[in-house]
């Protein structure tokens, strides 16, 4: 029996000792949206799902129930989590200036 997306998260984020607002911080959302996520009543679109990949150095495979031992080697899984942060922060600069053309 698979284990869904959102106990997937919550298991995650308590791996890391992290409170819910620890995550919310690094996805940049609300600690509400973390909650929401974790108690199944909303589902993280795929930019979110892309950040969870990389801040945890799992496949979306994973999230999505399709290999739950799928793990893969990120380009970001050796930089700390500040660096993750500003890498991802960069990536959405990028994605917002390509929505001004």
């Amino acid at each position: 029996m698979s284990i869904d997306m959102g106990q997937k998260i919550r298991q995650l984020r308590l791996q890391k000792e992290w409170k819910q607002k620890d995550l919310a911080d690094r996805l940049g959302v609300k600690e509400s949206t973390v909650s929401l996520y974790e108690n199944y009543m909303r589902i993280p679109p795929y930019e979110i799902l892309i950040k969870l990949c990389y801040i945890f150095g799992l496949s979306a495979d994973y999230f999505l129930g399709i290999d739950l031992d799928n793990k893969i080697r990120t380009p970001l899984q050796d930089l700390s989590e500040s660096q993750v942060r500003a890498v991802l922060t960069i990536i959405d600069e990028f994605r917002l200036s390509n929505m001004d053309r």
